[in-house]
């Protein structure tokens, strides 16, 4: 995935956008940030097409955008968007302990999330969101999180997006 915005579909009948994007730092810990976005849909609540934020609801809160970065050594968090392949949208995020240093190896935490569909308009929730269906362990220490992106589950060390299943047909 390239910085910018991406156009991708999210459900079968449900275009959304992605943004990816460049915290500059001045130093070895800038950062991406990325955001998504569903095309809006009218309702008998919702009486226009706004473009909806996608949030990740994690255990402790609900996140509006994610952030990945590390140090010049080794990248501590990362993210995959991928699609399962049953067709569903899976949002996966990478993260290490800093250990000692950014150099260090430690166990990688993956974190999956689901894209959700709030059918019953229950309060509090908003229409699309990714929620948080567990995390799984590496088997092996890494330093940098893309190794064990590549390495564990397959899924590219270089890019963003998932290569199983892709988002943008």
């Amino acid at each position: 995935m390239s910085y910018g915005v991406t156009s991708i579909q999210l459900t079968p009948d449900l275009r959304g956008t992605v943004v990816l994007a460049w915290r500059e730092n001045y130093n070895v810990h800038s950062s991406d940030v990325l955001s998504v976005y569903a095309q809006g849909m009218k309702d008998q609540l919702v009486q226009d097409a706004r473009l909806q934020i996608v949030p990740i609801f994690t255990k402790a809160n609900e996140q509006l955008f994610l952030t990945a970065g590390g140090g010049a050594d080794c990248r501590l968090t990362d993210f995959r968007l991928t699609r399962t392949s049953s067709g569903n949208v899976a949002l996966i995020i990478a993260e290490r302990a800093f250990g000692d240093n950014y150099g260090d190896t430690q166990e990688v935490t993956f974190s999956y999330f689901y894209l959700a569909h709030n059918t019953l308009q229950d309060a509090g929730l908003p229409r699309y969101y990714f929620e948080f269906q567990g995390t799984q362990k590496s088997k092996k220490r890494y330093c940098d999180v893309n190794e064990a992106f590549k390495a564990e589950l397959g899924l590219g060390g270089d890019g963003r997006w998932g290569n199983s299943y892709p988002l943008n047909n």
